[in-house]
């Protein structure tokens, strides 16, 4: 039966039924029979396909998503990145820290309305290179031998949750939190935990970021040169963060 023919034979059918069949306006119409359902079975019939009909749960929100406010944390110029190892050199007789510090970090981290990681923009990068423990021959040792800041010269950390942070963000007072994500180093990739200790405001945020690993973690080289007697097994970092707080 053709298309033109089923349609035709469908709008016969409603004028005999308009026609003949109206009630007067007292009567007590049919409680049983759905005029959406009916329309739709007609439609079935005249186009030979199932008409699909929006779920009675469904809502504008359903159908075209919530939007999320999103909560930016942009690492300041003003903050440092740092590592510290002990070591015992010859003739002393006692470790020492050595204290290696850059200012070159950058980064950003964003949060969703609920204080979760958002997405995969999250992202923050120390520049190895310019470490400085003020001797020269120590750091041009790290970066070649340790390092090896020709072939990897940035330290990468993609944060990917955060615990016990309170949303919305305090505006004042001290906090401690802590933030899991993987961080890149000399080519290799590990999960990493950050211990955070931070100072609130309205619209920044000043904190201290702590993790340790050893060595072999990230495939590194302990330092051996002839004036050291010994570096211990153990590197701690540190970032001294000033973030700006902006709302998307």
């Amino acid at each position: 039966m053709s298309l033109s023919y089923k349609l035709f034979i469908f709008l016969s059918i409603s004028s005999v039924i308009l026609a003949g069949c109206r009630q007067p306006d007292n009567a007590e119409l049919d409680r049983t029979s759905d005029p959406a359902s009916t329309s739709q079975a007609f439609l079935e019939l005249v186009l030979e396909t199932p008409v699909q009909t929006p779920s009675a749960t469904q809502t504008p929100d359903d159908l075209s998503g919530a939007e999320t406010r999103l909560l930016i944390l942009q690492i300041a110029p003003e903050s440092q990145a740092a590592y510290t190892v002990q070591e015992e050199l010859l003739g002393v007789g006692f470790p020492t820290d050595v204290l290696g510090i850059t200012e070159d970090v950058t980064g950003v981290i964003i949060l969703d309305g609920n204080g979760n990681i958002s997405g995969n923009d999250s992202l923050i990068k120390v520049d190895l290179r310019t470490l400085n423990t003020g001797e020269d021959r120590r750091d041009n040792y790290v970066r070649r031998n340790t390092l090896e800041t020709s072939l990897y010269p940035f330290a990468r950390f993609v944060p990917k949750t955060v615990s016990n942070l309170p949303i919305p963000l305090p505006t004042i007072g001290t906090l401690s939190f802590s933030i899991h994500g993987e961080m890149t180093l000399h080519g290799v990739t590990e999960g990493t935990i950050w211990d955070v200790n931070a100072t609130f405001s309205n619209e920044e945020i000043f904190g201290l970021a702590t993790t340790e690993f050893q060595f072999a973690t990230f495939g590194l080289a302990q330092p051996q040169v002839r004036r050291v007697l010994g570096v211990e097994d153990k590197i701690r970092l540190q970032i001294n963060l000033r973030l700006i707080v902006m709302d998307e």
